[in-house]
C-alpha cells in the first residue's frame, strides 16, 4: 500500500495528474509514486539512495508540476525533471546556489579546498571547483585538517561524526563521543596537534587518536536549568590551553587545558549565546555574538572577566558569528541575518561589508590564504579577498549596482596620504596619483590611453557615472598609504 511507505505530510506532500490522461497520478513525499488506474494502484518511481536500482531524486519532494509531458520536482536537494514518465531523472540543480550552511571548514593549505554542513544535503567538500558530497542527513559542524586537507571531519544532527581520509571520496573509522548533542554539535581541533579534536556534547569531550576513543575533559554543571548542552566552543589559536565554550546561558573558559573552569558569562541579560570567536594571536581576547540582547556582540579583551558591547551602529537584526582578521588591519567581521559587516581599529564604527553578496543570512565566517570565506543560509558558499570587496572591473559606463572594486595593481609612488578622503569627479589627468588614509569616491572619467592610481586605506567607490574608457589604467589599492 502507497500509505505503508511512510511520510512526512503535510510537509512533504503534492499530487499532480497527467494533463492528457486523466488515470496518470504521481504522488510525492519522501520519494515518489505513480499510478496508471486513478489511484487502485501504485509503484515507486524514485529513491533518495542513490545506490538504489530506481530513478534517483532528493528525498523530500515539496512540489510537482506536470507541464508538456514533463514532471518537475522541487525537493529539499534541489531540482529534478522526468520527460519519460519516470523512467529516468535528470538533475537540474547544478548552478544554483542555495545551500542553507549551518557551518563551513577551509583548508589552511590548499586553496578553496571548503567543507561544509548543509540543512537537508549533508556534508560536502569543494576541490579544484568541484563538490563532492560524501556524509547524508543534515550536514553539521565540520573542518578540514589543518596539516592535511586530505582528512575531513563531518557531523550531522545531534553530533553523529563521520570522517573522511581521501578528500571526501570515502568514509573512515571514526567514534561519536558519549551522549548525544545539541542541534548543531560543536566540534574543534586542537591549533597544533592535529590527532586532538573536541566535542561538546552535555560535558566537553577529547580525543587524542583523531576521533577513536574520547575522555571527558570537564564535568562542569552549569546552575541555569536549561543548560544541559554545549552549543559553541572555541580553542584559542596561539594557546591550546585557553578554551572557551558556552552553554545557552552560561559561559565557561579554562587556561589550563580543561583543569580549572571558570564562569566568564557576561552580566548582560540574553537569551542565547550563538557564536564565539577568538583573536589569531591574543588568547585572552575574544568576542560573542548574543541572541535576546540588546548587545548583539561583546567582546572581552582579558579572557572573559568584562565585557563590552561592540554593537555601536549595528541593525537590529540577529547576530550570527564573527572572525578577527589579525594581521595589520585586526580588524572583525561579523555575519548577521543578513549581511557581513567590518570594523577595525581606525574606525569609529561598522562599514557594510556584503557588496555582491545575496542579502541572506551568513552562518559562518573562515579566514584561510588571503581569502574570507562566507556559508550562507539559503545562497551557498561565498568568498572574497581580504582587504577588499568582491571586483567588479569593467570597461564603459559603471552603472552604481555595485560600489565597491579592488581590480589590484602595484604601488606607482608611496608617500604619505593627501587627505583624509576625498571624491573625485569629472575629467581625471593621465598620471593621477591620489591616496588618502580613509576612502575615495569616484564619479569620474578616465579616458582612453590614461593611467591613474587611486588608493585608500577602507574602500575606493565607483559611483554612478564613472567611466573608464577602453585602453586606460586604472590602480585601485586598499591599503595604508605608506604600504
Amino acid at each position: 500500500s502507497l500509505f505503508q511507505k511512510g511520510g512526512q505530510a503535510p510537509r512533504d506532500m503534492d499530487i499532480v495528474v497527467s494533463p492528457t490522461d486523466a488515470s496518470e497520478v504521481h504522488v510525492a513525499g519522501i520519494m515518489t509514486f505513480k499510478s496508471t488506474d486513478s489511484g487502485l494502484s501504485w509503484d515507486q518511481t524514485t529513491h533518495w539512495i542513490i545506490s538504489n536500482p530506481l530513478p534517483f531524486i532528493h528525498a523530500d519532494v515539496d512540489l510537482m508540476q506536470y507541464i508538456d509531458g514533463t514532471i518537475f520536482f522541487g525537493t529539499d536537494g534541489g531540482i529534478f525533471i522526468s520527460n519519460d514518465g519516470l523512467a529516468s531523472v535528470i538533475d537540474k540543480t547544478q548552478g544554483i546556489a542555495s545551500r542553507q550552511f549551518y557551518r563551513i571548514g577551509v583548508s589552511q593549505t590548499e586553496m578553496d579546498c571548503v567543507s561544509g554542513g548543509s540543512q537537508d544535503n549533508g556534508t560536502g567538500v569543494i576541490r579544484s571547483g568541484i563538490w563532492y558530497d560524501f556524509v547524508g542527513a543534515d550536514g553539521m559542524e565540520t573542518f578540514i585538517d589543518h596539516s592535511n586537507s586530505d582528512i575531513v571531519y563531518a557531523s550531522i544532527q545531534y553530533g553523529s561524526l563521520y570522517k573522511s581520509i581521501d578528500g571526501g571520496n570515502t568514509l573512515t573509522t571514526i567514534n561519536d563521543a558519549p551522549g548525544s548533542g545539541a542541534w548543531v554539535t560543536p566540534l574543534e581541533q586542537d591549533p597544533v596537534l592535529p590527532n586532538v579534536i573536541y566535542q561538546g556534547k552535555r560535558h566537553l569531550y577529547k580525543s587524542l587518536n583523531g576521533g577513536i576513543t574520547w575522555d571527558t575533559v570537564t564535568t562542569v554543571t552549569p546552575t541555569h536549568p536549561q543548560d544541559n548542552l554545549i552549543q559553541e566552543l572555541k580553542i584559542a589559536p596561539n594557546d591550546a590551553n585557553t578554551i572557551y565554550m558556552a552553554y545557552r546561558y552560561q559561559m565557561y573558559a579554562t587556561t589550563d587545558g580543561g583543569l580549572n573552569w571558570t564562569d566568564i558569562t557576561p552580566p548582560i541579560s540574553f537569551s542565547g549565546i550563538n557564536y564565539i570567536a577568538v583573536h589569531p594571536s591574543n588568547a585572552g581576547r575574544l568576542l560573542i555574538a548574543l541572541s535576546g540582547a540588546t548587545a548583539k556582540f561583546m567582546e572581552s579583551t582579558d579572557g572573559g572577566t568584562s565585557w563590552t558591547d561592540i554593537t555601536n551602529n549595528l541593525p537590529n537584526i540577529s547576530a550570527q558569528c564573527a572572525i578577527y582578521e589579525g594581521g595589520s588591519q585586526d580588524g572583525i567581521f561579523v555575519g548577521m541575518g543578513p549581511g557581513i559587516y567590518y570594523t577595525h581599529p581606525s574606525l569609529s564604527d561598522w562599514q557594510f561589508a556584503s557588496k555582491g553578496l545575496p542579502r541572506v543570512t551568513v552562518t559562518e565566517l573562515e579566514i584561510a590564504n588571503n581569502y574570507i570565506y562566507a556559508g550562507t543560509y539559503g545562497r551557498g558558499l561565498w568568498k572574497s579577498r581580504l582587504g577588499t570587496l568582491p571586483p567588479h572591473c569593467s570597461d564603459g559606463i559603471y552603472n552604481g549596482d555595485e560600489s565597491w572594486i579592488d581590480c589590484g595593481g602595484s604601488c606607482m609612488a608611496c608617500s604619505d596620504c593627501d587627505g583624509d578622503s576625498e571624491s573625485v569627479s569629472g575629467l581625471i589627468p593621465d598620471n593621477t596619483h591620489r591616496r588618502m588614509d580613509q576612502w575615495i569616491s569616484l564619479s569620474a572619467t578616465l579616458a582612453g590611453g590614461t593611467e591613474a592610481q587611486m588608493q585608500a586605506r577602507n574602500f575606493v567607490e565607483f559611483a554612478p557615472g564613472t567611466v573608464i574608457e577602453q585602453s586606460s589604467v586604472l590602480n585601485v589599492l586598499i591599503g595604508p598609504c605608506n604600504n
